[in-house]
């Protein structure tokens, strides 16, 4: 089955907009409805689908975020947030097929960018080993997240 990575295009959007998640993930992660308008609006916010077999079955948004740059100590680090992949196609392995997607991705389309930086709470055990089996490392930096203690996690570019 053939697992891509794509920047939002409208033709997804109905798509999108639909995706649910299990009530312990929306205590983690905002779905990609609450979140869509925001990334469109904001220039520094690219919104991308995972597409399996050209259907949407997943989303998140890469952000030029200052207060992460500033927080992961690199001010050429790209922040990744809103990781999710719709309920409906959980537990095919995608989330995995997608993060082993991202370092191309990001290398093709922000060239100046030598990291990215991410945040999971620290009560997300499957999102947290997810990020370390793709390479996504914890050093030891923390914040105050909206549900508790989060990591934040950096993916190295320059061993991609």
């Amino acid at each position: 089955m053939s697992c891509r990575l794509a920047f939002y295009s409208p033709e997804w959007d109905s798509t999108i907009r639909g995706f649910t998640l299990d009530e312990e993930q929306k205590n983690f992660v905002a779905l990609p409805s609450a979140i869509i308008d925001l990334s469109l609006e904001d220039r520094d916010r690219y919104p991308v689908v995972i597409l399996l077999e050209e259907e949407p079955v997943g989303f998140f948004v890469l952000h030029h975020s200052e207060e992460f740059r500033t927080l992961a100590g690199n001010k050429d680090a790209l922040l990744l947030r809103a990781f999710s992949i719709d309920r409906n196609h959980q537990g095919k392995g995608l989330a995995s097929k997608a993060m082993n997607q991202l370092p191309e991705l990001v290398l093709n389309h922000f060239p100046q960018v030598n990291e990215v930086v991410l945040a999971v709470n620290e009560s997300n055990s499957l999102a947290k080993r997810l990020y370390e089996k793709s390479g996504f490392h914890y050093k030891g930096i923390n914040r105050a997240g909206r549900s508790g203690n989060e990591f934040i996690m950096h993916y190295s570019l320059h061993h991609a």
